[in-house]
């Protein structure tokens, strides 16, 4: 028998994940190239042949939910498996290359699951506003690719 789950709740917790997704690609943008929307758009252009962007969307979200369903299988000790599945999903895409390049690709990737994570669970109660937010953010990355 298939779960039935009310579309507010769906909603809001959705709408969260696309935002701390947001948030997550755009602290990204801040820490590799400080505040220049021209650099933004320029590393945007160039990695829109790569579906780099369509990955780190798809991926953080993807992993997002399924950290928080391993979390809920846990009886006990929700509050410390979540954070540490996220920070397992930081260094997961990175197995398969050299070892330094795991410790460093995967610090910066577990540091951004952390951003997802708390953007995400700070916003969760603000359903509006973070299906706003998350519009919003999706738009800003569009006209990055697209403007400049």
């Amino acid at each position: 028998m298939p779960i039935r789950i009310p579309w507010c709740r769906f909603i809001k917790y959705f709408s969260s994940k696309l935002f701390g997704v947001g948030i997550g690609l755009l602290v990204f943008y801040f820490m590799f190239t400080g505040f220049n929307p021209e650099v933004w758009s320029a590393i945007s252009r160039e990695l829109i042949g790569y579906p780099v962007w369509t990955f780190f969307y798809g991926y953080a979200l993807l992993f997002s939910i399924l950290a928080d369903y391993l979390a809920c299988l846990t009886k006990r000790g929700r509050g410390f498996f979540l954070p540490v599945f996220y920070l397992m999903g930081g260094f997961v895409p990175f197995f398969w290359w050299d070892t330094a390049v795991v410790v460093i690709a995967g610090s910066v990737g577990a540091f951004m699951s952390m951003i997802v994570f708390g953007a995400s669970f700070l916003i969760r109660k603000h359903w509006r506003f973070s299906g706003i937010g998350a519009g919003l953010l999706l738009l800003f990355h569009i006209v990055l690719i697209v403007s400049y």
